[in-house]
């Protein structure tokens, strides 16, 4: 009986720490996402700027650099947010589908869908009218 009594709390805890996770994922996925919105509108004030120099802030400090450094350091950190988020995304279908094993639920039917690829759209145009 103690046996029974042990495992279902394990699963608990082990149900409890995924839902956890799950959790910290979302929020790291906004922070990251209010980030990459803040670095999206530092490049279009950069762009639309007529200036040749650009303060922007690194860390805590404001560096004044050529604009199409400015430029070219903000796309890097727009890429490197986007591919943070897409991280976090996919580490979070695989901690979601765990956690539903945990709560012996089925699968989600439709979760791990991935848009089509513009080849696909392509084909899908040229083969199919009005698409």
């Amino acid at each position: 009986m103690m046996d029974d009594a042990t495992k279902t709390i394990n699963l608990l805890i082990e149900t409890e720490r995924l839902a956890d996770k799950i959790l910290q994922n979302k929020h790291e996925i906004v922070a990251l996402d209010k980030r990459r919105q803040h670095t999206r509108e530092a490049i279009r004030e950069v762009e639309k700027s007529d200036e040749k120099k650009a303060w922007i802030a690194v860390g805590s400090m404001l560096i004044e650099m050529k604009k199409e450094k400015a430029l070219e350091l903000l796309q890097k950190d727009q890429n490197v947010i986007n591919q943070e988020i897409n991280k976090l995304r996919s580490d979070q279908k695989v901690l979601v589908g765990q956690h539903r094993d945990l709560e012996f639920a089925d699968p989600l039917k439709g979760f791990d869908l991935n848009p089509l690829s513009r080849d696909e759209v392509g084909a899908f145009r040229t083969n199919l009218p009005g698409f």
